[in-house]
């Protein structure tokens, strides 16, 4: 993962932010009609919705990012490789609707996602800080 660079972290994150921000607008205004080409976008991404607001989650993560160092970046990719993915593929699994057969009911659906990114993110805040003060 060579090409993964701070800059295009961060471009990648905003146009993420701006595609959600993008469609969750023009979602609430009624501007996507039957039969458009937003409505047919709107349809694809609805089964998924919570997993496209992770590029607004990230962005913070992502602006901080820049200021440090390529090491910091680096040790925090090795683990964003390993950890990312498994907060996506939990998150599609937990938030999936099954049928009335669930286990986490809506309320504590919520709960968990939110432990789980408030996870990612100490564990990021934490790698990020060590290999700050280990590199001073």
């Amino acid at each position: 993962m060579n090409f993964l660079t701070k800059k295009l972290f961060l471009y990648a994150n905003l146009a993420g932010t701006i595609f959600i921000g993008t469609l969750a607008g023009l979602t609430q205004v009624n501007l996507c009609e039957r039969g458009t080409t937003c409505n047919a976008i709107v349809h694809i991404v609805e089964p998924l919705d919570l997993l496209l607001f992770v590029p607004v989650i990230l962005l913070p993560l992502a602006a901080g990012l820049c200021f440090l160092s390529n090491h910091v970046f680096e040790i925090w990719k090795k683990f964003a490789i390993v950890a990312l993915p498994i907060v996506l593929i939990l998150t599609f699994f937990i938030t999936r609707d099954t049928g009335g057969s669930n286990f986490f009911s809506m309320d504590y659906t919520l709960y968990f996602l939110g432990f789980i990114y408030g996870l990612f993110f100490l564990a990021s805040f934490i790698i990020i800080m060590v290999t700050s003060l280990r590199n001073r």
